[in-house]
């Protein structure tokens, strides 16, 4: 009954639009801020909904590797191997936006970025 009052409210269309342009917001920046840093080593393409952005990692970085330097700067993601049954996935991450602000996001990405820089002048 809960459900339904709040369906006939009206509320509903509303917070709906509001959550889309707040995650389109997220998205945005954490698109934008990856593309600028890490052009040349990651691809993806913007997501036209959901919360999360599928990056494909180029230059043979294995984003288990690169997950422990992501956690070494304070940042997480879930390697894409988690979303394969066979070993497929390993250049792929997936990246949430559904969580932190903006700023937490811009954040994240310069730490992201770090941890790619040093698993990149290692040898892998």
């Amino acid at each position: 009954m809960v459900a339904a009052e709040y369906l006939r409210s009206g509320r509903y269309a509303t917070n709906v639009s509001l959550a889309s342009e707040e995650y389109a917001c997220r998205m945005n920046a954490m698109a934008d801020q990856l593309g600028a840093a890490l052009a040349g080593h990651m691809h993806f393409d913007r997501p036209e909904g959901g919360m999360f952005l599928w990056v494909e990692c180029r230059h043979e970085l294995d984003t288990r590797r690169l997950f422990n330097a992501a956690v070494d700067n304070g940042v997480l993601f879930v390697p894409g191997s988690a979303f394969f049954a066979s070993q497929a996935g390993s250049q792929c991450m997936r990246l949430s936006f559904a969580s932190p602000s903006v700023q937490d996001i811009r954040s994240g990405i310069d730490r992201l970025t770090q941890a790619v820089q040093s698993c990149i002048s290692k040898p892998i």
